[in-house]
């Protein structure tokens, strides 16, 4: 099956219905993080993917957009946002609660527990 991914336009969006609750506005802090974060779950190298899994995918936008932080502002819900849009151009949705997904924001961030609750929490739809 062929991986469906954001486009940076479609993740600034994404931004912007992130902040439309409130009065902060989208502000692109770095196009190059915002362009790297489209990317990289696109990377093969020699051949190989470097996130071969649906997870890895969904997981490395989710962390990018929270550790590069490449707008201004509201860069952990447009994480949020991203990873349930990806899941579903990809015809998969997340179970995850509001509780569950703000726990995995911690003061460390480990991506393979980030990958491993993804796919704990990732159903074909």
């Amino acid at each position: 099956m062929t991986t469906t991914y954001l486009t940076p336009r479609e993740l600034t969006v994404l931004n912007q219905a992130a902040l439309a609750d409130t009065t902060e506005t989208t502000t692109i802090r770095s196009q190059a993080a915002v362009d790297s974060i489209i990317a990289q779950p696109q990377q093969v190298f020699f051949d190989t993917a470097a996130y071969p899994t649906i997870e890895q995918k969904l997981g490395i936008v989710f962390l990018k957009v929270i550790t590069l932080h490449p707008f201004e502002d509201g860069n952990k819900r447009t994480a949020v946002l991203a990873l349930a849009i990806l899941a579903q151009l990809n015809h998969y949705h997340l179970t995850y609660t509001n509780p569950q997904i703000a726990a995995s924001d911690g003061p460390t961030i480990d991506y393979d527990a980030i990958y491993q609750g993804i796919r704990a929490h990732l159903v074909s739809a």
